[in-house]
């Protein structure tokens, strides 16, 4: 997770790290291979980009010929084989009911779906998201993350720019704090809660759990959410989001 209050410098990291921006100082090395090296048409076969707003990549008419064209520009063009992977992205993003809509036309949530199935189908190395829950209720968030967690399952690397600590301690296995272009911190999610300083500089807030813990409340280690920890005060088994009971 890379988190930081608005103008840090997050969107323009991401917007570097898969070339749609060159940087005019310092190094940059992808893949080990410096930046200028590589082309975006390369790039985009190790590490996709989706958007804070995803119609700003919608190019089509419809959900399946968004899809479509994402492999199209991959180089999948054999038919049988775009036909059966455009099917399974959508069958895995679940917005195979909407096939024949407009992109413009779907949901917040499916619009943001769409905007990963449109980067997913050329199997990147690493998957960039901007903001993936914003504009998304509790359900959608939460079926959003789940999502991310199948697709790290796969062996995807995942980075999210997000506002949303919660998301950070939830989620992330690791946390980046960006301020005004620089990295304040690098490390685990867990002890970045512990480093009030850092939170401070970069206007994040602390989470309720860490907040409690920051307390002296013996909150066990292993929550990573408000949820777990009403599951566990209810006397039920506490999983943390993503993971296995």
């Amino acid at each position: 997770a890379v988190v930081g209050r608005n103008g840090a410098g997050k969107s323009t990291l991401a917007k570097l790290l898969v070339g749609l921006i060159r940087p005019t100082a310092g190094r940059l090395s992808l893949f080990n291979r410096p930046a200028e090296r590589w082309r975006v048409h390369e790039l985009a076969n190790r590490i996709a980009l989706v958007f804070q707003n995803p119609e700003h990549q919608f190019l089509t008419d419809s959900v399946w010929d968004e899809i479509a064209y994402s492999l199209l520009a991959h180089g999948v063009d054999d038919p049988d084989e775009v036909a059966r992977r455009v099917q399974e992205t959508l069958e895995l993003l679940d917005i195979a009911d909407v096939i024949h809509d407009h992109p413009f036309a779907l949901s917040a949530g499916a619009k943001r779906r769409l905007g990963v199935a449109t980067m997913l189908v050329g199997r990147p190395e690493i998957l960039l998201v901007d903001e993936p829950t914003y504009g998304q209720d509790k359900h959608m968030t939460q079926t959003l993350m789940a999502l991310m967690g199948r697709l790290r399952d796969q062996g995807i690397t995942l980075m999210m720019i997000t506002h949303d600590m919660r998301l950070v301690q939830a989620y992330a296995e690791r946390a980046i704090v960006m301020s005004e272009g620089r990295i304040l911190y690098d490390g685990g999610p867990a002890e970045l809660f512990d480093r009030l300083e850092v939170l401070e500089a970069a206007s994040l807030r602390p989470t309720l759990l860490s907040a409690l813990r920051a307390q002296g409340r013996a909150v066990p280690a292993r929550l990573r959410s408000v949820e777990g920890l009403v599951r566990l005060l209810a006397g039920e088994h506490a999983v943390a989001p993503g993971e296995a009971p």
